[in-house]
């Protein structure tokens, strides 16, 4: 209302050349009445437009956000099961691994005791070091003659023998399965791993030449030992532990 009444104050004072009718007056009032109502609705209504295409601009940007995070957490969440699994299939392999090196130190084991005991026995006995006197003399040869008796009673034993050949059928069997593990696993597994294991059984086959016997099973019981060290640091890198 009052920019209609500023109207037509307005209109009161311009000089007209000829003298408008009552009729004039109104139509321009209510033109003027309709002109401000429609460019008030416009204005409002461009606002509303705008608004809404704000809104419906946001809402799309709003969805693809959305789903490009579910996309995200879909692959992560995969990625993640196919991570857990990699690791458990690593981790029984590594036990599997260690299981048959155990075996095989069994066996090495066992063969550097058998030698340590019969050198101890042949070699090392007190009567064989000839440290002694003329009256210990009878003495220390009785003792060395009962203790190859003893040596020879518990090696000649089917007990003692039936231990042996099981440790060394374990053995045989385990350095098979080993490289047979290897290769049912060497999509997860270091090919470090492979590389030990075949050291370690080039050490363990060979006898080098003009190599004495108490060198050779050191050399054996220290690559054993190395090899077990070696591959279960590799394991720890593997498995982050």
């Amino acid at each position: 209302m009052n920019e209609i009444n500023d109207f037509i104050k307005l209109l009161s004072n311009i000089q007209f050349k000829a003298e408008l009718g009552l009729a004039s007056y109104i139509i321009i009032i209510v033109m003027t009445g309709v002109g401000s109502y429609l460019g008030s609705y416009l204005k409002k209504k461009g606002e509303r437009v705008a608004t809404k295409e704000d809104f419906d601009g946001v809402l799309s940007e709003l969805q693809t956000n959305t789903e490009a995070i579910e996309n995200i957490k879909t692959k992560f969440s995969e990625q993640n099961w196919i991570n857990q699994q990699v690791w458990l299939k690593k981790q029984e392999a590594y036990s599997s691994i260690f299981a048959l090196l155990l075996n095989v130190q069994k066996y090495v084991s066992h063969q550097v005791n058998e030698f340590s005991e019969w050198e101890d026995i042949h070699h090392y006995h007190p009567y064989c070091t000839f440290m002694y006197s003329s009256e210990d003399e009878e003495r220390l040869k009785k003792e060395w003659e009962q203790d190859k008796k003893t040596y020879q009673k518990k090696i000649s034993s089917p007990e003692y023998a039936k231990e042996a050949q099981l440790l060394k059928l374990s053995y045989e069997k385990s350095i098979s399965k080993l490289f047979d593990l290897i290769d049912l696993h060497s999509i997860y597994l270091s090919n470090k791993v492979e590389k030990e294991i075949d050291e370690l059984k080039k050490q363990l086959s060979t006898t080098l030449e003009e190599e004495e016997w108490d060198l050779h099973f050191e050399r054996i019981a220290k690559a054993t030992s190395s090899t077990i060290k070696s591959i279960r640091e590799i394991s720890r890198k593997e498995l982050k532990i």
